[in-house]
Order: structure tokens, then sequence, then C-alpha cells
């Protein structure tokens, strides 16, 4: 007996798998602090970070898409013909016009039905990604019960000076489908969109990867977006759903992390945000708090978590979702989740620490590699890979540029 039409309809879109990348080269703040002659404790304290990811020039935005796209693939067992979308998130670009993720069809090759191209915006990309990884659910499940992959990914660098310490490198990949761990509350999106020069890559004479950025206007950019999207996000909770939030319905709120010291500030407009409506009572504080501990999978379920996502230029959104472990589908979502993160938290155990001085070279090969006349090989491979530019295996990488600029990628063995 045909099921009946409706029961087709996706419910619950949100979040069943997910893969990460970390580059296998990071620096210490602390490090950096020294060779930057700065006084001790700006880096490490002032903004709250200990250590850098970065990449060299053997790698490139869609080598590490490549790789994190690749493990989601093995490790959620998924078959080429499993997935109807992909969309890439990122500012990193090595073409003007060809997208990452035509570059990741070739992990697709029998199936050429996958819709989906790149998004940008600074760091707001990948969340937009997200967002039509979740419609594309909504609009097709019914017809085409195939799943969507949103990637996103970035190579974050700047020239010697103060912002050089918060860049950084990695790459993350969402399984997408219905009857989630983690749904995305349908409604409850909220945008906040402005016209603002805080950071911005141009077209210039010279080609570089370093933006041109207003620091103290990126940050007050930041915290009135934090203000504006939670305002909006409360407003549209009352309208759709005649509920009245503040953050304490929430267990958990995520936000856009350009260093922690930023993030602290957030929290606390949300805050100020409720007081001034009058729902304070969850203000307490901190020190009186409990320590937390690693629940098991199913005292996850029904927790309600709120997130922020900002990118310079400026695009922001404020969203939420529920953690539902309601089914042993979900349990298995939830226990092939934390395996992936613990294997992402154990990579950082195995990465190789570089010196200042050293750190400055490769990223000076990174500009020579921008700058040079096709064919060209990156220095990375040329040193076949050894000492400072090994790789994690099962990594992809840039091989080489041949002489119309095309470039090719190699895998590391397992």
């Amino acid at each position: 007996m045909r099921p009946k039409r409706e029961s087709w309809l996706a419910d619950q879109v949100g979040i069943r798998g997910i893969e990460l990348y970390i580059p296998k080269l990071y620096i210490t703040q602390k490090d950096l602090e020294t060779f930057d002659n700065v006084q001790k404790g700006k880096y490490t304290v002032g903004l709250g970070q200990e250590e850098m990811s970065f990449c060299a020039d053997h790698e490139d935005i869609t080598s590490i898409c490549l790789t994190v796209v690749s493990k989601l693939l093995k490790n959620y067992k998924l078959s080429a013909s499993d997935i109807g979308f992909l969309c890439v998130g990122t500012e990193t670009l090595t073409d003007k016009s060809k997208s990452v993720k035509t570059s990741l069809m070739k992990l697709f090759e029998e199936n050429c039905d996958i819709e989906g191209v790149d998004v940008k915006n600074a760091c707001y990309g990948g969340t937009q990604a997200l967002f039509h990884a979740i419609d594309w659910i909504h609009a097709n499940w019914e017809f085409e019960r195939r799943y969507a992959i949103a990637v996103m990914a970035d190579i974050a660098v700047y020239d010697a000076g103060p912002a050089r310490c918060t860049g950084g490198a990695g790459a993350f990949a969402a399984l997408i489908g219905p009857n989630a761990v983690l749904s995305f509350e349908r409604g409850l999106r909220a945008t906040y969109m402005v016209d603002v020069y805080d950071f911005y890559k141009p077209n210039q004479p010279v080609p570089s990867e370093y933006p041109i950025f207003e620091g103290q206007a990126s940050l007050q950019a930041y915290l009135t977006a934090v203000d504006e999207a939670y305002k909006l996000y409360c407003q549209k909770s009352e309208k759709l759903r005649n509920e009245v939030v503040d953050i304490s319905n929430f267990d958990a709120v995520f936000f856009h992390c350009p260093f922690t010291r930023l993030v602290q500030k957030a929290l606390g407009v949300l805050a100020f945000i409720d007081f001034k409506r009058g729902l304070c009572d969850h203000l307490v504080n901190v020190e009186r708090a409990k320590p937390s501990h690693s629940p098991d999978e199913r005292a996850l379920g029904g927790q309600r978590l709120l997130f922020f996502s900002y990118g310079s230029g400026a695009a922001a959104a404020m969203f939420s979702a529920r953690i539902l472990i309601l089914e042993k589908d979900a349990e298995d979502q939830c226990t092939q989740m934390k395996r992936s993160a613990n294997a992402a938290v154990a990579l950082l155990e195995k990465r190789l620490c570089i010196d200042p001085k050293r750190y400055s070279e490769i990223l000076a090969l990174r500009e020579k590699l921008l700058s040079s006349t096709a064919p060209y090989r990156p220095e990375g491979v040329r040193n076949n890979l050894m000492d400072e530019f090994s790789l994690f295996p099962n990594t992809y990488y840039l091989m080489n540029i041949g002489d119309k600029y095309r470039r090719y990628y190699a895998q590391t063995s397992s």
C-alpha cells in the first residue's frame, strides 16, 4: 500500500552528521607575542587565544573541502547517489568564476545531479550554505529522498601586524536531512544585514590573500549585529509562536568567534537586552554555577540551542535548534557525531608546532604562489611533503598548477 503523500514530507530537518578538518600546522599565540614584541598576554589574555592553525602553500580552499567532504562520505557510509544538494560557504577564493563546489564533484563522479554552488560573504557564507541546505530538504525531500551537505571552510591569513594573530584555517561539513538529532526550528531565523566596509578583500593591482579592515569598526559592527539579530529573533518568536524568550530558554548559546573575548562581550549584549526587557531572573553569578560534565546521548535530548553567525560587510543571523533523541536512529547519529568530533580533537595533539619566524616564511610561500606565473609546483610538494610540509593521512593537497592555471590535487595515503 502506497503511503499517504503527507508522510513523505520532511520533518525535524537538521544536522544528521558532521566532519571537521584541522590543518597539521599551528603556532602558539604565546610564541607569536614574543616574536611580535608585544606586551605579554596581549593575544593569550587580551584576546583569549592560545593556538592558531594555518596551511602551507600546498593546501588551498579546494583541498581542505575535498578532505572534509570525503571524510563525511566515508564515515557516514554515504554513496554518491545519496546526495542531492551540496553548497560551499567560503570567502577564500582561488578562482573568480569556477566554484569550489564544482571541484568537489570529483567525489561524486557517478552522480552529476547535485544542486548548489558557492556562497560568499566573509565568515557568514557557511551559515547561508547551511540555510540553503535546510531549505532544499524542506522543498525537495518529498520528491528526491536525498540528503544535502553544507560545507563551511576558510583559510584566514593577515599581513604582518596586529591582526595576524586572529587568523586560522579549517573546514566543517554537515549532513542535512529529516529526523535529525539537531533539528532547526522553522521560522525562527532572524537576519540582520547592512552595508559597511569593516573588512573586505578588493581586487588590487597585486594579488593578495590579505584583507583591508578597520579593527574597531569591525568589532562594533559585530556587537551591533548581535544586538539587532537577537531583538529580531525575540520578536519573531513572540509573533510566530506566542513565546517570550530570553537566554535562559536555551541550554547553550553558540557565537561566531573571531576571538574569545569578543564572544564574552556578545553574551553580555544578550543579557543586557533581557535586563532592559525585565527578563533577568536567569542572570546569576557564574562562580555559583555547578561544574559541567559530558552527558550521555539520552541526557542531551530536548536541549535547546541558540546560534549567532556574523560576516563582515555585513551579514548576520540568529537561529535556534533542538536536540531530538527519540529513536535509535537519532542515538546512532549522535554517537557517530561524537566520534567525529573526538577524532578532530585528537588530531590537535598530533599537530606540528611551528616557530613564528618559520610561520612568516611559510606565509611568504603562499604569497609567492599567488603571484607566480604558471606552471607552478608548491614548495610543500617540492619538498615531498616532508618535515613541516607533512600532512595527516587521507588529506588532499594541491599537487601543481598547470600552464593554464588549472589546479590539480592528490591525496595522501591512509
